[in-house]
């Protein structure tokens, strides 16, 4: 009796941990169809044809990040210098330049990347296009610009209409350069006139990770019930011996 007492309290510690286990592999799977659905998104907007800039009065642009899209109108300051981007293992910056849209809205357009000269206090030659014009790209929300510390998106005036961050925050943006900018990038396509280094790098959406996980998962739960099988099993075979009394020859 009293080494049933202390059996079942594995045994429950052992069926709980295969539910823990299963539920695991279930969200894995969860997320798997989660990542999908978004990948199966972001394929209808990269095959997607373009859309207009100057819709953005009508539906949020953020609906259509990743998607072709173009405008006319003419670039003007600011410039931003998005600091410490590396390409190549090299140190530069992403030039983002103010675009005012023929309804006189404004948004940032990404013209590409630029090296970052070998003394800080050095800036690399930036022009600005005067001349009206229609720039083509892709939607994009703002660059991952990894640990996010206090004041990161406070510009840094470096020079004339020149402003060097850390991170962009539109919030932050709209305070400082009155009255802001539509919430999203216009990624400059690559044969488009006014740019720099434009070796753009699409986001990649992975269920697969997930999947394995799942496996993973489902796998130790697995694991799991088998040796408790095995031990139950052991058990109740030593006490079926253990009960046969012996007889005399």
């Amino acid at each position: 009796m009293a080494h049933a007492d202390r059996i079942w309290p594995r045994v429950c510690f052992a069926i709980t941990l295969i539910v823990l286990l299963g539920a695991l592999g279930c969200w894995q799977l969860e997320r798997a169809t989660e990542k999908r659905a978004l990948r199966g998104d972001f394929e209808r907007q990269l095959e997607a044809p373009p859309i207009e800039l100057a819709l953005h009065g009508a539906e949020p642009l953020t609906r259509h990040a990743w998607r072709k899209t173009r405008g006319s109108g003419r670039y003007e300051p600011p410039t931003l210098l998005l600091d410490n981007r590396v390409r190549e293992g090299r140190v530069g910056y992403e030039v983002l330049t103010a675009f005012r849209l023929d309804d006189g809205a404004r948004i940032l357009v990404d013209r590409g990347w630029v090296p970052a000269p070998a003394r800080r206090t050095d800036l690399p030659p930036i022009e600005l296009p005067s001349a009206e014009t229609t720039v083509s790209g892709r939607l994009a929300p703002t660059p991952s610009t990894g640990i996010i510390l206090d004041g990161a998106a406070l510009p840094e005036r470096v020079g004339p209409d020149l402003w060097r961050i850390q991170h962009v925050d539109f919030a932050t943006l709209a305070s400082a350069f009155a009255p802001g900018f539509v919430p999203m990038l216009v990624y400059l396509d690559a044969a488009a006139p006014g740019g720099f280094d434009r070796d753009f790098v699409l986001p990649a959406v992975d269920d697969g990770k997930h999947t394995a996980y799942a496996v993973q998962w489902f796998a130790m739960a697995g694991a799991v019930a088998i040796l408790l099988g095995i031990s139950l099993n052991r058990r109740r075979r030593g006490t079926v011996v253990s009960t046969i009394e012996p007889t005399d020859p």
